[in-house]
């Protein structure tokens, strides 16, 4: 059983604790209730008060991001680390601002980036994730940031857009050969038949079979689905109950 801590009449930051909620958390620890010193009423987890998490109504968040402040950073944003940045913030206007509110602010007025790292330049090349390189391209051309996956875009250039519910793999699963004869159209259900009966590997010609054994496949049990009498009997009507004699 939780002992229950008495917070009352104790500050913290902007928050004098009233009284004590009847409101408890799934763990079983008790919430305040605050007063703000801009008057609002709040109800406030006991952790978060002693921790330090929680200072305000959330009064403070928009007080400190006075349009001042956010030129502020503007102006001094560049090469500085969010830690060196907040200092500045705290000692230039004598309000205590967190190193993670200050990279917050940061992301959400577009300040400038940390490091100052300039734009990449068109058609720069990049790993990403599980091996795949992606190509920088016009936003025009793609979405997501101007970021595309190679092979994607080769088999476009030769082929036209990749029809939805569809995706290009590499048939000999070697994610830097990107010549035109291993990249394979595969729709996501053959992808998925091919991935969980173990069929993808590393030999092309294999793995083309493996496709066209999905593509098979997937359409026999489509075909099956579509032909299955409905219950009861071929027209459909289910069998009159027998009278016992």
């Amino acid at each position: 059983m939780n002992r229950m801590i008495n917070l009352i009449g104790q500050r913290f930051g902007m928050l004098t604790v009233t009284g004590r909620s009847e409101r408890k958390s799934t763990s079983g620890e008790y919430y305040f209730n605050c007063i703000c010193d801009c008057r609002t009423m709040t109800v406030v987890l006991g952790g978060n008060l002693r921790k330090g998490a929680v200072r305000s109504c959330g009064c403070s968040r928009a007080r400190v991001w006075r349009p001042e402040i956010i030129n502020f950073l503007k102006e001094n944003a560049p090469g500085k680390s969010d830690k060196e940045l907040s200092e500045l913030v705290s000692t230039r206007f004598g309000i205590p601002v967190t190193t993670a509110a200050t990279r917050g602010a940061r992301h959400y007025h577009r300040i400038d980036i940390l490091y100052n790292r300039p734009e990449k330049p068109l058609y720069t090349e990049t790993i990403a994730k599980r091996g795949f390189i992606f190509i920088k391209v016009p936003r025009e051309e793609k979405q997501h940031n101007g970021w595309i996956p190679k092979h994607q875009r080769i088999w476009e250039q030769a082929n036209g857009h990749i029809p939805p519910r569809h995706l290009v793999i590499f048939a000999d699963g070697n994610k830097s050969n990107f010549a035109l004869n291993n990249l394979l159209l595969v729709t996501r259900r053959e992808f998925a038949f091919m991935n969980n009966s173990g069929l993808l590997s590393h030999n092309p010609e294999i793995t083309k079979t493996a496709a066209a054994l999905a593509k098979l496949n997937i359409a026999l049990s489509d075909k099956k689905k579509s032909i299955i009498p409905n219950e009861g009997g071929d027209d459909g009507k289910k069998d009159e109950p027998k009278t016992k004699l």
